[in-house]
């Protein structure tokens, strides 16, 4: 049995990943810390959706 290899990183990418400026998270569903921070991440993703600022997550 053969599994594929996905074509791209595992995670998300909010906005378009060919801007200048892209903010890396390492999110873990499990973490307080990252629960906590997860709605602050949305909002800069939000604030920043038509500009040249992108957020990826892991």
């Amino acid at each position: 049995m053969t599994i594929p290899i996905p074509h791209r990183p595992s995670g998300f990418l909010l906005g378009d990943a060919a801007v200048q400026i892209t903010i890396d998270a390492f999110i873990d569903i499990q973490c307080p810390h990252s629960r906590k921070i997860w709605p602050t991440l949305l909002e800069v993703a939000n604030y920043y959706k038509n500009k040249s600022v992108s957020l990826r997550g892991t």
